[in-house]
């Protein structure tokens, strides 16, 4: 095989260039292969493909098979992420009648084009991105309440706090939604697959982002401790040292409380409709076990606020030992 060619230009021996310009080879028949060319495709269906290159040159023929350009996609600018909490913490579930000051985290997506895209139309330079970026956020009570915020973070104004599950009576659970909106500018020119200006020309431009929601939920609460108080109200319930959200608990994950020495009586209460079960106790000794005692009763317990806000009516269990517990300390749990 020849590799190298040289010629004499009259003075010495120089290279010939044997390169060809694939532009002005032509072929004078189409291509029937039995291997996949670019988007000809081979399958066990059709185990051979005509490639029509008669008359064409090979650069034309490869320019089809390999190098197809594709229009571009978009997809539009959102709020990838919202999230609330209170209080200045992590916390986003709260005891109903709690009083709460909202805040939130946000998060801007300045959307996508399927190719990469151009800050010009003319003087196309191919880069990543949309170039989309936020000019403005709305956060707002619901989807259409008041505007509690005009920032992607920040914590609302005093008067924008809440006394989450106000007026609820009936409910064990529930929540507040918010909703996050941002406004934006326009983005860059899309191009297509081969880095040429989109036509019909694609481009992100200006507008506004859908809702993204978040809640703050609450919850009614369940209580159980220790007391010296032989009266059971709602504040001696509330005054409990144990707390937690009020749910149907099985015996892998029981409610413990606790009485201390010089207590009287040790009660469990909990929303009268949460169950009509009757809940299973237990005492800790050397171990867990059963324990009796407990006697029923029914009692208005307030929300968070106390007094007589959102009462709603608890089942409470007592158990009171012939004198006042001695021990520092006595361990309970309860079950269904």
């Amino acid at each position: 095989m020849v590799t190298q060619v040289k010629i004499y230009n009259g003075s010495t021996w120089v290279d010939y260039d044997l390169s060809v310009d694939a532009s002005r080879v032509f072929l004078s028949q189409d291509l029937k292969l039995t291997e996949t060319f670019g988007k000809y495709k081979v399958d066990n269906k059709n185990p051979n493909v005509t490639v029509p290159a008669n008359g064409k040159s090979w650069l034309a023929v490869l320019l089809d098979a390999y190098s197809t350009d594709i229009q571009p996609t978009k997809t539009n600018p959102s709020v990838s992420a919202f999230n609330l909490t209170g209080n200045g913490s992590s916390q986003t579930e709260f005891e109903i009648g709690t009083t709460v000051l909202p805040q939130w985290t946000s998060t801007f997506n300045a959307g996508s084009y399927a190719y990469k895209a151009s800050e010009s139309s003319t003087n196309i330079v191919p880069v990543s991105g949309t170039g989309v970026s936020a000019t403005g956020w709305t956060i707002r009570v619901g989807t259409s309440g008041d505007t509690i915020g005009t920032t992607k973070d920040g914590t609302a104004p005093d008067n924008f706090k809440i006394i989450i599950g106000n007026g609820n009576t009936t409910d064990l659970t529930g929540s507040a939604t918010y909703s996050a909106t941002a406004t934006y500018g326009n983005g860059r020119y899309a191009l297509t697959k081969l880095d040429n200006l989109s036509d019909p020309l694609v481009r992100i431009t200006q507008g506004s982002t859908s809702a993204k929601t978040d809640t703050l939920t609450w919850y009614r609460a369940m209580f159980g401790g220790g007391t010296s108080d032989l009266n059971i109200n709602s504040a001696v319930i509330r005054g409990r040292g144990s707390a937690a959200k009020a749910k149907v608990r099985d015996s892998k994950d029981p409610f413990v409380f606790s009485a201390t020495k010089g207590h009287k009586q040790v009660i469990f209460a909990y929303p009268e409709s949460l169950t009509t079960k009757e809940p299973k106790f237990e005492i800790f000794t050397m171990a867990w076990g059963a324990t009796e005692g407990f006697v029923k009763s029914t009692v208005e317990v307030a929300d968070n606020r106390g007094g007589s806000y959102g009462l709603m009516n608890y089942t409470v269990w007592s158990y009171t030992p012939a004198g006042a517990y001695t021990a520092d300390e006595t361990k309970y749990r309860a079950y269904f």
